[in-house]
């Protein structure tokens, strides 16, 4: 099902890049000193309190525009080339936040959706910080798109 989700995700927001764990998972790793990576995780409070992406900052997804500018000031060296990396629960609210952050226009900066987001990244048994868990958003979207393993619902 999940597969499915990420290719309407894509559909709806075409301008949107994307970038697969994978290759994520690999940027972490190879890190150095010409580019910066910004991991931003757009999804709710409680999703967030509960569980990340190591490194992950919070943004809301529907923070405003002098909010996001604010944000990014405070978070991106104008001088080094970034990558901003949005993610939520399956993508949609991520990609929402990537496409107002591209609309910016920061210069050195793009900012990009993580495939499938925290739930495939937690689906392919990458680290998480907080809980092993993740937030399932809703009883449905946990049931349709998490193995049972990463999530319960109690929150």
């Amino acid at each position: 099902m999940l597969r499915i989700v990420t290719f309407f995700v894509a559909r709806k927001f075409p301008s949107v890049e994307t970038v697969s764990t994978e290759i994520f998972s690999k940027c972490l790793e190879e890190r150095n000193m010409d580019s910066a990576i910004l991991l931003i995780d757009t999804r709710g409070e409680e999703e967030f309190a509960l569980s990340r992406i190591k490194g992950a900052v919070h943004l809301p997804f529907d923070a405003k525009k002098e909010d996001v500018l604010a944000f990014l000031e405070e978070n991106v060296d104008r001088g080094t080339k970034t990558k901003i990396i949005c993610y939520c629960a399956v993508g949609y609210r991520s990609s929402i936040m990537a496409e107002k952050i591209n609309r910016i226009g920061l210069e050195n900066a793009k900012a990009f959706n993580l495939e499938g987001s925290i739930f495939k990244w937690a689906n392919e048994d990458k680290p998480l910080e907080g809980s092993q868990f993740v937030h399932p958003f809703s009883f449905m979207w946990g049931l349709l798109n998490l193995k049972p393993t990463k999530w319960k619902w109690e929150y």
